[in-house]
């Protein structure tokens, strides 16, 4: 699952080297503002041993450089400022060092790899991004391939300016046990038989509000079984309402025959507040056929909020 994550505020240097594997870590640049690093799955964007990021399976000679692409791939956004990457050396020929440096300035003269021939060595790189989104790779002597796998990236962020966290949770249908033929044994799914009706309390932390409900169903009488997304302004009256700042596409109906999802994407609804609760409501308006199953199998819910 590709989860991405806030780490917080930190104040990213252009060059700031986090030593993994014994390799030296110095900082090579002032502090520039407060950015928030986001985290994604490792993604490879460069291997010059594929290629991968380069336009022929080459490794680097001596005193060569090559320039790297980073922004538009492995899930860096066009904004980033600067990028987490883990950087491989590889197959060198002969003891040397490895620099980076942002494309457009000028190289960098503290190593971020020191390899000697038949050893790989590896170091994560948090390092300001240059001219068009790029950094540029120096390699001071003989051969040696380059690996590089995205792990995260920087965005631009004031100091004390709010910055939203979005998450998905899971919510169970309680732990019914499926009991009609075609349903397996403690499938976790809620018997809605023929006019049944189930509330949900999304649990949900201070602040959060919800920006999509996948509903997971079990259903073969299609349009006879309604999810909605309800929305309490006021928690203490425990009132389920829709006049709230939720507005249209509250409520999905089963549309396909057998497993499926429904979704809800509020249109108009909060992007975090401080006073609101959401329940899901599943519910069958009315009998079906013989051996219609209703059957309601819980939630992925979306939400978001300001954090510090």
């Amino acid at each position: 699952m590709n989860i991405r994550r806030s780490l917080g505020r930190v104040a990213a240097g252009a060059v700031l080297l986090t030593a993994t594997f014994g390799v030296q870590s110095a900082l090579t640049a002032p502090p520039s503002p407060p950015s928030s690093v986001i985290t994604v799955d490792p993604a490879r964007i460069l291997d010059t041993r594929q290629p991968t990021g380069v336009p022929a399976i080459a490794p680097v000679g001596p005193a060569g450089s090559i320039t790297v692409q980073v922004t538009g791939v492995g899930g860096v956004p066009a904004n980033a400022t600067g990028v987490i990457v883990t950087l491989t050396g590889t197959g060198a020929t002969t003891a040397t060092f490895v620099t980076a440096t942002p494309t457009g300035t000028p190289r960098s003269t503290t190593s971020v790899l020191n390899v000697t021939p038949g050893q790989d060595i590896a170091n994560t790189v948090t390092m300001a991004l240059g001219t068009g989104g790029k950094i540029d790779l120096y390699n001071n002597a003989g051969k040696i391939d380059l690996v590089a796998d995205v792990t995260g990236y920087l965005l631009p962020g004031a100091p004390g300016a709010p910055r939203v966290e979005t998450t998905t949770i899971d919510v169970g249908a309680y732990s019914a046990a499926g009991r009609n033929i075609g349903l397996p044994q403690n499938f976790g799914c809620v018997d809605l038989a023929t006019t049944g009706e189930l509330f949900i309390d999304i649990p949900l932390p201070y602040g959060a509000a919800v920006q999509k409900v996948d509903f997971r169903y079990y259903d073969t009488g299609l349009g006879n079984m309604i999810m909605v997304l309800f929305e309490v302004d006021t928690p203490s009256s425990g009132i389920p309402t829709t006049s709230g700042t939720l507005s249209g596409s509250q409520t999905a109906s089963t549309g396909t025959s057998g497993y499926g999802v429904a979704t809800i994407t509020p249109t108009g609804g909060d992007q975090v507040s401080d006073s609101v609760r959401y329940y899901i409501d599943a519910f069958t308006p009315g009998p079906g056929g013989v051996g219609t199953f209703h059957y309601f199998c819980g939630a992925n819910v979306t939400y978001a909020r300001i954090v510090s």
